[in-house]
């Protein structure tokens, strides 16, 4: 994930996974990994917080972009999560040595992006869900401040552990746990592995960040729609070439048809004979009450 800039995440064969792609200035100017939403929340009460053994191998320059560590600690998947940010130290010679990062829960803020909520509760330990890795241009703040001499481009780094430590003499006792963070195990039932897909496809977080891009755009311009996609399409056509930009232009428009298309059935199959029956439901409910009122009286 990352707007313009872009990431993979591969499983190498020395037991670790390798976190590379392009940064750009261009967009939300980040890339990022994280776990799928855990079934059954990881317990980290008795620990101080994530340790992340990696190492950072592109270049010399690991300083001049931010690294995060970003937890959930409830289901909602809203646009709140917990961040902080940590170092990681530059190379030293071929391939670089391992370095454990250590970033404890009390140091956990809640953002918006990179923006700080300073009127959000506490993070949660005791609820871990999911757990991810952010390297960006922008460091934690109240305005949305950019790193000093932020480096754009290549970059790639190794993942050998995600795990939670304890320096307490109490909990852990020092101990270092590496849970799974693998899909759900629970067995989804066919009706779900059928719908899934379809709710992925017009809920997902993409669509949410494109939206959310677009309102903000129209906001700020007081254009509409197609004017917002030509000055996308202009400058997508200046980076990468017109037959790319049309191309993008073309697979997106589809996507969005196939999204409306999609979106529009599940609520003529699914949402409004599940409102219309709740709301008879409720009529029912209610006119009993009604009923049984006027007989006591």
């Amino acid at each position: 994930m990352g707007g313009v800039s872009k990431s993979t995440l591969t499983d190498k064969a020395g037991g670790y996974m390798n976190f590379q792609g392009i940064l750009r200035e261009e967009g939300g100017g980040f890339c990022g990994f994280r776990t799928s939403p855990l079934a059954l929340p990881i317990d980290g009460s008795t620990f101080d917080g994530v340790i992340l053994r990696c190492r950072f191998k592109s270049d010399k320059d690991s300083s001049r972009r931010t690294f995060k560590l970003t937890i959930r600690d409830d289901g909602t998947r809203g646009e709140y999560v917990f961040q902080q940010m940590f170092n990681v130290p530059p190379p030293k010679g071929e391939g670089g040595e391992w370095h454990d990062i250590m970033v404890p829960f009390k140091d956990l803020k809640a953002v918006r992006g990179p923006v700080i909520n300073p009127n959000a509760k506490p993070f949660n330990a005791s609820n871990i869900l999911q757990v991810g890795v952010v390297i960006s241009k922008f460091i934690i703040s109240e305005t949305m401040d950019t790193i000093e001499d932020f480096r754009p481009g290549f970059f790639s780094m190794d993942f050998k552990e995600i795990g939670l430590y304890s320096v307490s003499e109490g909990g852990g006792g020092g101990e270092v746990l590496a849970p799974s963070f693998n899909d759900s195990p629970q067995k989804k039932s066919p009706l779900l592995k059928v719908l899934g897909p379809l709710f992925k496809l017009v809920f997902s977080e993409t669509s949410r960040r494109r939206r959310a891009a677009y309102l903000k755009l129209r906001e700020r311009s007081g254009k509409g729609w197609w004017h917002i996609a030509a000055l996308g399409f202009q400058a997508r056509a200046k980076n990468y070439g017109p037959l790319n930009a049309l191309l993008t232009f073309a697979a997106r428009m589809s996507k969005d048809g196939l999204k409306f298309a999609v979106g529009w059935t599940l609520k003529v199959a699914i949402f409004y004979p599940c409102r219309s029956i709740f709301r008879l439901k409720k009529r029912l409910t209610s006119g009993g009450k009604e009923g049984e009122e006027s007989k006591a009286a």
